[in-house]
């Protein structure tokens, strides 16, 4: 879509909005009644999806598969499923975990089925079990929360969060583009970065792929750290609760 005449391309120009003051005592204590209310709230994020490589909002294709976006944060993740992929059916893993890190990841106090008391050690965890190929039966993933369509301070704060999964074939990209950030800001966090993401083909079906496309005014950062914390809390809610049938049972009963 063309910009208006005079308008500027770069985020990191729009320096309008005002600046976030300390909280006061009052304003501390009803933001820790929410996190804590958030928390109690398991209904999961609204997502991007990226099923067979093409990147979907709301079940409409994202234009020309690429999407601008800002990363408020993101965790580590393992998901176990105990059956096969089936695209026609709706899964969750009976066992998952996240974390801040790889070292200490065990087991999410709700997921129904715990293979192992803590993730190192656990059979699943180990390159050469998957199904098929040469990765591991239990996936490892980033699940990142994100906000698209980033114009200025005041968007930040009032945009949905939705999160993104970065799946195993993907990780390495995901790697190679946080190392990158030093090189383009002082923090070298992406935080501080507008992201586009997108898929492209590969030997394995697609990829994820991520790429800087400006860096954020300073007043629009702040804004991300603000939310940061709550978003944190969201990334690691547990996968809701599907009734488990035989996959033969659920095939009939869809096609009743």
């Amino acid at each position: 879509m063309a910009k208006p005449k005079g308008q500027s391309t770069s985020i990191a120009k729009q320096e309008k909005g005002v600046a976030l003051a300390p909280m006061e005592p009052w304003e501390m204590e009803l933001a820790q009644q929410a996190k804590d209310e958030v928390a109690k709230e398991a209904t999961g994020m609204p997502r991007v999806t990226h099923k067979s490589g093409v990147l979907r909002i709301d079940g409409k294709e994202v234009t020309d598969n690429k999407l601008k976006c800002v990363i408020v944060d993101y965790v580590f993740s393992k998901a176990y499923y105990e059956e096969e992929y089936d695209p026609e059916m709706t899964q969750t893993p009976v066992c998952y975990a996240f974390g801040r890190e790889e070292k200490g990841m065990a087991p999410h106090a709700n997921a129904p089925k715990k293979q192992h008391e803590i993730c190192t050690g656990c059979p699943h965890n180990v390159f050469g079990t998957a199904e098929k190929g040469r990765g591991k039966r239990c996936k490892d993933e980033r699940r990142l929360g994100i906000v698209v369509e980033v114009n200025d301070p005041a968007s930040i704060q009032q945009a949905e969060v939705r999160a993104i999964s970065v799946p195993p074939g993907s990780l390495k990209n995901w790697s190679a583009y946080l190392r990158k950030i030093p090189e383009i800001t002082p923090t070298g966090n992406v935080r501080a970065l507008l992201t586009e993401i997108s898929a492209r083909p590969a030997e394995n079906a697609y990829v994820l792929t991520f790429k800087p496309i400006d860096k954020l005014a300073k007043t629009m950062v702040q804004q991300i750290v603000h939310r940061r914390e709550a978003v944190s809390t969201m990334l690691v809610q547990p996968y809701p609760a599907i009734e488990s049938k035989p996959k033969a049972l659920r095939r009939e009963v869809k096609g009743q």
